[in-house]
């Protein structure tokens, strides 16, 4: 099953597929910290053909720097990652919680450093039905995701300070913990929760 809404149509019911400055510097901040193993692509270069193209299951973290959307309106039928447009199909932008499905990972933590990406349906055999669970299918050992909307400046402050805390030996929920703490310090602005609580862990 399919995303079956086009992105115009998405965007008349009040979504917001707008470029988010800050991802760009989010993803450049966690190369650095694999200044030999690291691949990125952003901008133009992350379409999802070249991502389905990618073998992921090479890959220890896999991180989504992007727009997420939940399905809350009547013909949506499945959450997505928005990935880069290819000039082609807007609609080819959308990678669908089934597509994610059927990615070979073996990632030790996939990262969706996007809005809503712990939100999902609940079914009667699989409880909620996010991405989040989806990345879990496809292979990944745990997913971070978000619970709400956020912010993609102080998310890329946070996201390089959890994974500098990863490389230095802290277990997952410490040293996300120690990302938010770090988020805190930086400015009185983002002691509010919106900012440093949206992320949590899933899975191992």
């Amino acid at each position: 099953m399919r995303a079956q809404v086009s992105m115009d149509s998405l965007k008349t019911r009040g979504y917001i597929f707008d470029r988010l400055p800050n991802t760009a510097t989010e993803v450049r901040n966690i190369a650095a910290l694999f200044p030999s193993a690291a691949v990125t692509r952003t901008g133009v270069d992350a379409r999802k053909r070249e991502l389905l193209q990618t073998d992921l299951g090479t890959f220890r973290f896999v991180h989504f720097a992007t727009h997420g959307f939940f399905p809350v309106e009547p013909g949506i039928r499945e959450p997505a990652l928005v990935l880069s447009y290819d000039g082609d199909e807007e609609d080819r932008m959308m990678l669908s919680l089934s597509e994610v499905l059927q990615l070979k990972l073996h990632a030790e933590m996939v990262v969706l450093s996007a809005c809503n990406t712990g939100s999902g349906r609940v079914t009667r055999a699989e409880g909620v039905a996010s991405l989040g669970t989806a990345f879990l299918t496809a292979g990944a050992s745990s997913v971070t995701v978000s619970l709400w909307s956020v912010d993609d400046k102080s998310t890329a402050i946070l996201m390089q300070e959890f994974y500098r805390n990863l490389l230095n030996g802290m277990p997952k929920d410490a040293a996300l913990a120690a990302a938010r703490s770090t988020l805190v310090s930086k400015s009185k602005e983002y002691t509010n929760p919106f900012y440093w609580a949206p992320f949590v862990l899933t899975g191992e």
